[in-house]
């Protein structure tokens, strides 16, 4: 057999074991690490390694605690896990009670800090903004607190985030059945040093994502307030009991009992005694794609990003792949500008119901055929669906819709009988906007913090072609 045979492999020389610790698998080999490593060793730029840039214990997973979880943010922190800390919208992450978190007070992120995904999907990123702060990050998040007196963590985020910093930081990956990362692999990562002016730059574009971060979810939490307020307060919060009564009329069309929940009901019957109307009534357009068979391709003209259900709902949705516009059924998949997502496939206390926004990033991409569209004539139609849609009020009334055994979900006609309140001029008009606005900020967000690696890129690139 030839090597030439095998795309992916390649030659391992016997003293680069010695440089990696004598580590036998393919992960240290086969990451991108040495060719990272050779150019920024290259660069006539000083280098300093990321342990000695970091406060004392800067480098931090965490203890293994058990996981008591409450209510409410009275007794409990808002809890992230390693796909959590990715998620746009944070406040449905459940609530860790302060007297477990408090036994490992370090898991208790700061703003400024970075956090990075050490189990499972390793290497996954995020800066901690003023909306994140006192949360308790699990111990399979790697948390990094960088001296800012040495150099401004927005910096170092960028770097590790860039083509170049990744692979240092996933080379230390270790295990079979859930992959780990330990603080010690990420500690001599050796970060480049560039003039003050220019680190400052590139710091101020990543600060000016992550306050646009927080600013999109305060808006968002006024809108929520703005739905939710309205309900009368023994209807705001969800009954972990749930006991209905109800006439064997409306056992025509379900007789599943989660269906027939008396908390949906009351809601839905409130808010119908008011002016409203149904989502079917309120959209121009509710559709389910159909099942299609995907044509993956290279990224080039033909093709467009694709993206599953769950990165949708991240900071910076990344695509799996990128399909060809010769795929069957693309006009339904693909995204526009100003419509609605609402993933309508998952298992119960998932991602179900939630909905997403399609903004400048999203437009033209696609995504699966899990998720249904809806479309209005008007975009300020639209973000007061999405608004109203992010909203308790909503989601108590869709989480009873998805019917299934093996893959519960809901279709069109579930979604369309929601009922949706609607308010008057001047506070239907005031919500349309703060949505506008928030989409907005997120998407200027992901373009600073790519800007920002953008620039890192290109700075090693330059030093190490000279």
């Amino acid at each position: 057999m030839l090597l030439k045979e095998f795309p992916n492999a390649r030659i391992v020389r016997s003293n680069w074991l010695d440089s990696r610790g004598r580590r036998f698998d393919c992960g240290p080999y086969m990451s991108g690490a040495r060719e990272s490593r050779a150019a920024i060793g290259s660069l006539a730029a000083p280098k300093q390694a990321l342990e000695d840039l970091t406060l004392p214990g800067g480098l931090y997973k965490g203890k293994m605690i058990r996981r008591l979880f409450v209510d409410d943010a009275n007794s409990g922190y808002r809890f992230l896990t390693t796909s959590g800390m990715l998620q746009a919208d944070l406040r449905d992450e459940p609530f860790i009670a302060k007297k477990v978190a408090d036994t490992d007070p370090a898991c208790l992120i700061a703003q400024g800090q970075i956090l990075v995904s050490a189990a499972g999907s390793i290497g996954r990123m995020a800066f901690v903004d003023e909306h994140m702060e006192g949360m308790f990050a699990c111990g399979d998040i790697l948390k990094i607190s960088v001296n800012q007196e040495k150099v401004s963590s927005a910096y170092v985020y960028a770097f590790l985030g860039s083509k170049y910093g990744m692979p240092l930081v996933i080379e230390g990956t270790y295990g079979a059945i859930i992959p780990h990362l330990n603080s010690e692999h990420l500690a001599e990562i050796s970060i480049p040093r560039f003039s003050k002016d220019f680190e400052a730059e590139v710091a101020s574009l990543v600060l000016r994502a992550s306050k646009n971060r927080s600013k999109a979810s305060q808006l968002l939490d006024e809108v929520s307030f703005a739905f939710d307020s309205g309900l009368p307060q023994d209807l705001r919060v969800s009954k972990s009991l749930d006991l209905n009564v109800v006439e064997s009329s409306l056992l025509k069309k379900r007789m599943d009992a989660p269906f027939h929940s008396r908390d949906a009901a009351l809601v839905r019957d409130y808010l119908q005694r008011g002016e409203h109307q149904s989502v079917g009534q309120f959209c121009s357009e509710i559709f389910l794609p159909g099942i299609f068979k995907r044509i993956h391709t290279e990224e080039n003209e033909s093709s467009a990003p694709y993206y599953n259900g769950g990165a949708l709902f991240w900071a910076e949705p990344e695509p799996k792949a990128y399909l060809s516009r010769r795929t069957s059924l693309f006009n339904q998949v693909e995204l526009k500008q100003g419509m609605v997502l609402v993933q309508a496939f998952g298992q119960e206390g998932g991602l179900t119901g939630k909905p997403v926004w399609v903004g400048r990033y999203l437009n033209g991409a696609t995504t699966t055929h899990m998720l249904v569209r809806l479309i209005c004539d008007d975009i300020e139609d639209s973000a007061y669906l999405f608004g109203f849609l992010s909203c308790q009020a909503a989601y108590r009334q869709i989480r009873v819709l998805p019917y299934g055994g093996s893959i519960p979900h809901f279709d069109e006609n579930g979604i369309g009988d929601v009922v949706v309140p609607i308010f008057g001029n001047t506070l239907r008009s005031e919500i349309s906007r703060k949505v506008l606005l928030a989409c907005d900020l997120r998407d200027e967000a992901i373009e600073l913090d790519r800007k920002a690696r953008a620039m890192v890129e290109a700075a090693v690139q330059g030093y190490a072609n000279e």
